[in-house]
């Protein structure tokens, strides 16, 4: 009878820690549902591509005038923007609002037209995957638009 008693008490602590392991590894598990999912994302794996197509399209082009340097930047950023539409993205209307104000104190403190800090900064931000805080990315997804 005493080994009966024994069993008992033994089923039923090891019960009780089997739902105490489960409860702490749901407890666990349930502070990763707002991490970043590990791998490349869709944005970045597009723009890896395009980035290499870009590179091609210009790769056998020499600039021996200083506006063919422009023409020559102008034309690998077309292409960049191009195909980055082909793999289903579009430049971020929030990102155009959130670049304007910054293009033109920019243009105060370089001496340079608003046009021309707004491409520089564009030019610079097409390639950025992850945003700072508080900031717009340059890409957004067609479908999510």
């Amino acid at each position: 009878m005493a080994n009966l008693g024994y069993l008992k008490y033994s089923v039923a602590a090891l019960l009780i820690l089997g739902v105490l392991v489960y409860w702490l590894r749901d407890i666990t598990n349930s502070g990763n549902l707002g991490a970043q999912p590990v791998g490349p994302s869709a944005l970045s794996l597009a723009l890896n591509t395009c980035e290499n197509v870009a590179d091609k399209s210009v790769v056998g082009m020499q600039a021996i005038v200083e506006f063919q340097k422009l023409e020559i930047a102008g034309r690998r950023i077309r292409v960049l923007q191009n195909c980055m539409n082909d793999q289903g993205f579009i430049e971020n209307v929030a990102w155009v609002a959130y670049a304007q104000p910054l293009a033109q104190q920019s243009s105060r403190a370089k001496g340079v037209s608003t046009d021309e800090a707004y491409e520089n900064f564009r030019r610079a931000q097409m390639t950025v995957v992850t945003a700072k805080s508080g900031e717009p990315l340059y890409w957004i997804s067609k479908i999510n638009n």
